[in-house]
């Protein structure tokens, strides 16, 4: 594009001899890679940490950033993840350990009244088993690991009740909205009661208590399901109660990373003076403010249509690791506590999230949502058609 080299010559040359390029990729992304990359690159592949590695890089990832948890925390953590990989044959990725790291250390620190081994099992629960499919069949295995640990859940994670999960209280002399599965509580100066004509499935009052944790923790969430099975209605409930507006992002695979955060133009006047001229969207614009009150929830539609390049710019919107984002007019800003949910819909029922980055993953709340049963279908029948 004529940015480094002009137009009638595209060879890079001038280069000092010392100069090096370097690229990492998951282990699982060297596949996508085209045979010209390949070719011009070495290849070192790197082994996984073994578990007394993972320790050790989680008690100095805690120390380095100022994160505070206990040693008896990071301590759970590493026993939950060899508790899994007894349980289930399953091998927690690090950067999941380290999404349960943060959010507990943000959640502990909001939350004081709350026990830190109790934010804990949250958090663990939320992380682990969102990613689990016909996670039903697996309430006895769930609930060993967690004895085994010694980590309390709270109940109505394996056994929910067929009731709005929020309670209407005050707290400090704020209105909030608590979750009465959680304890977490929102602060919202439009905090309200909601009428919709809604079935509280045990699938949808999931579905609530997830987008709930994701806004307390200000955490991303994505869903994963098929059509029809609640998610915008989900999102429309939650945002009524904290009289929050919804933003609407549909993603194709023509969306361009300037859809999503806005363009630039250039445009002469009548002196012919030249003008650069930015057009921000509302998500960029909430990045921009930086704020930590932002009452607009934005849901990302159909994520799995959108492009590499949108996928790669949301990454960097979803990972706790870049504390800053940069804008199409070139300023960079730190991110605010902005509230995102992703919908991600399997094609013919079949899921293919495979396609998103691990990364994108593994930063969010990331749930898949279980069809419903055919006692779920008859309450929303009836909750439909009293």
């Amino acid at each position: 594009n004529d940015t480094i080299t002009e137009s009638d010559q595209k060879e890079l040359s001038g280069f000092n001899s010392s100069l090096r390029v370097f690229g990492t990729c998951s282990q699982d992304s060297t596949v996508k890679l085209s045979n010209d990359i390949l070719s011009r690159f070495t290849v070192i592949n790197t082994s996984e940490y073994t578990k007394n590695e993972q320790e050790n890089v989680l008690k100095s990832y805690n120390i380095i950033n100022s994160k505070n948890l206990s040693n008896e925390i990071i301590d759970l953590i590493i026993d939950f993840s060899k508790s899994v990989q007894n349980h289930f044959k399953k091998t927690m990725q690090f950067t999941q350990l380290i999404n349960i790291l943060e959010i507990c250390s943000r959640l502990i620190r909001t939350f004081s009244s709350i026990p830190p081994k109790n934010i804990l099992g949250i958090v663990l629960y939320r992380i682990f088993v969102g990613l689990l499919e016909r996670r039903t069949e697996y309430k006895e295995k769930i609930n060993t690991i967690f004895n085994e640990i010694n980590v309390p859940l709270p109940s109505q994670f394996l056994n929910p009740n067929n009731e709005s999960p929020f309670l209407i209280t005050n707290k400090d002399g704020f209105q909030v909205l608590e979750s009465k599965i959680t304890g977490l509580h929102i602060h919202s100066t439009s905090v309200n009661d909601v009428d919709l004509n809604v079935a509280y499935t045990p699938t949808f009052v999931d579905m609530l208590d997830i987008i709930h944790f994701g806004i307390s923790a200000k955490i991303p969430v994505i869903l994963e399901g098929n059509a029809g099975q609640g998610k915008q209605k989900a999102i429309e409930y939650v945002a009524k109660h904290l009289g929050y507006e919804v933003n609407n992002i549909v993603l194709s695979k023509s969306t361009k990373v300037d859809d999503l955060l806005g363009k630039v133009s250039i445009e002469p006047d009548e002196k012919n003076n030249i003008h650069v001229k930015t057009n921000l969207t509302k998500l960029a614009k909430a990045i921009k403010s930086n704020s930590a009150n932002n009452n607009t929830i934005f849901v990302l539609h159909n994520l799995n249509n959108a492009s590499p390049a949108v996928l790669e710019k949301l990454t960097s919107l979803f990972d706790y690791s870049q504390n800053e984002f940069s804008l199409p007019d070139g300023t960079t800003h730190p991110k605010g506590e902005i509230n995102v949910i992703g919908l991600f819909n399997p094609q013919n029922g079949i899921s293919d999230r495979e396609k998103l980055p691990t990364s994108l993953i593994y930063s969010s709340i990331y749930h898949i949502v279980e069809n419903p049963t055919k006692i779920d279908v008859l309450q929303i029948a009836e909750a439909l058609f009293k």
